[in-house]
């Protein structure tokens, strides 16, 4: 088999070509075999040729689309640069042709010396302006960072929740509990988890979050997850710097629980749903 084609069972062949060593790439030697090549192949070929890829070496000298639009765009930009540059060294010429004949620059230049403190104030507040954008657009990269971190976490949980042959893959329980018990547990940490999101967001407060909480730890399996995962749960705040309301929120977790456990035994499972009509 030719080391440009890959043939696989029940899959079309892709061919494999050494990877470009620029930006456009440079010219493959291995074009050069391809009328070679067996018909799935050079089919392949003809399916993602240089109109998609924009190498112009592959197309006898010419230069292809993509190509023709970065040059184009080069070329816009140093036309654009060299404008400028021409039209600042000119500007001095340009004005003292249109000044009138007897003009006290000097008067002029001491006037517009009166504008500095007014300058001074403007540049402050764009640079005042400029920090703050990127302090937010840090933040919201961090956000998005920690979202991603997340959605991959929550969907481990899910595959594992659907074939329970993976749940031994996660660590261990530290109270013995059944399968379907850890599985309703780890649930329930997908509920945690979607809280402290918010709260750390700032998408809920501490009364709206600390009576969400006192709800929930009402019940038999929010109590048991609680009890199994509060020390991980405090571990990992801990560890992220900076995490202060993450921290607030395992605190708050604490207290609602401590608050249930003292007021009233938990509802079991059995108990939650009943026939109205008994």
């Amino acid at each position: 088999m030719p080391k440009h084609a890959s043939h696989s069972a029940g899959k079309r062949c892709i061919p494999r070509f050494d990877a470009p060593s620029g930006k456009h790439g440079r010219a493959f030697p291995v074009v050069t075999a391809l009328p070679r090549a067996g018909p799935l192949t050079r089919s392949c070929w003809r399916d993602t040729r240089w109109p998609t890829w924009g190498f112009g070496h592959m197309t006898g000298g010419k230069v292809a689309p993509i190509e023709r639009v970065a040059l184009r765009r080069i070329a816009a930009w140093v036309a654009l640069a060299a404008g400028s540059t021409a039209l600042v060294a000119i500007t001095p010429f340009i004005l003292n042709w249109m000044a009138p004949s007897g003009l006290n620059w000097g008067k002029l230049s001491n006037i517009s010396q009166t504008y500095g403190g007014i300058s001074i104030l403007i540049s402050t507040a764009a640079l005042i302006g400029v920090i703050a954008s990127i302090s937010f657009q840090a933040r919201q990269v961090r956000i998005e960072h920690q979202e991603g971190q997340r959605s991959a976490h929550r969907e481990l949980i899910l595959w594992s929740l659907s074939d329970p042959e993976l749940l031994t893959c996660w660590e261990p329980p530290r109270i013995p509990v059944s399968r379907e018990r850890y599985k309703k547990i780890l649930f329930v940490n997908l509920i945690m988890a979607a809280w402290i999101t918010d709260f750390r967001l700032r998408r809920t407060g501490e009364g709206a979050t600390l009576a969400n909480l006192r709800e929930h730890f009402r019940g038999e399996v929010a109590r048991a997850h609680w009890a199994e995962g509060r020390e991980k749960w405090r571990a990992h705040s801990e560890v992220q710097e900076g995490d202060t309301l993450g921290l607030r929120f395992v605190d708050l977790a604490d207290q609602a629980y401590r608050e249930a456990i003292a007021t009233e035994p938990p509802v079991a499972e059995e108990d939650y749903f009943r026939d109205p009509s008994q």
